[in-house]
Formats: structure tokens, sequence, C-alpha cells
């Protein structure tokens, strides 16, 4: 085992031990195709909603296992949030992996640190 260092290499703050982590895919992205491509046949009131959040797992289901909520994250900073549309392209566009997530709607799932994403975030100010 890797020794923990209870000091954050970013802020210098003192960190918590936190877990159980689930680290594996959280969602079978076959299985989770195959219940879109049902309820897409059927007829129920939430169908559009469950459809939205399928895709929505979907499209995370292969991605990073942690995400950072924006908006926490930009109240830290002292930064107004940006367009979640405008963050994942400039991430990409920098050759991170991102997506949406479907936790909440404020937050994104990303390869980039933390580092890089406070970087971003101060760039598109």
């Amino acid at each position: 085992l890797t020794p923990f260092s209870h000091i954050c290499p970013n802020c210098k703050a003192t960190l918590s031990v936190g877990g159980p982590l689930w680290c594996g895919p959280l969602f079978d992205k076959t299985f989770c195709e195959k219940m879109k491509s049902e309820a897409e046949k059927r007829q129920f009131g939430t169908k559009r909603r469950v459809i939205r959040l399928l895709n929505r797992i979907i499209e995370e289901a292969e991605g990073p296992p942690l995400y950072y909520d924006i908006h926490s994250l930009c109240d830290k900073l002292s930064l107004p949030a940006p367009k979640m549309e405008r963050i994942m392209e400039y991430l990409r566009e920098h050759g991170f992996k991102t997506t949406r997530t479907h936790f909440c709607s404020t937050a994104l799932r990303t390869t980039a640190d933390v580092k890089k994403l406070k970087d971003a975030l101060r760039s598109l100010v």
C-alpha cells in the first residue's frame, strides 16, 4: 500500500479519510442501452425523464470514477460558474475526457485533476 499523506498537495489543507469508496464501474453500459431501447418502445408517464436519465448514465458509464461539483468549486474560488457545456468543451479541447453526471446537475466527471480544473475555471472567467 502507498502511504497516505494527510496534507492536500494542491491547497495544503488537512485531509480526512473517507470510505469505503466504490472504484469500479457504477453501470453496465450494455444493460442500460437495452433498458433505454425497451423504454422507447413503451408508453408511460415519465418516459421522457427516464430516457433522459438513461442517456446521461450511458454517457457517464465509462467515465472517470469521481465527479466535481462545478458550482461548489467556483464558490471556493470566488468565481462565477461557467455554463457546463463551455467548461466541458474547454476540457476536451485540452485533452481531457469529460461527461456530465446524473448525480448532480452542476457536476461533471473528468480526467483532469483538480488543479487543471481550477486552471480551466479561471481561464473561462
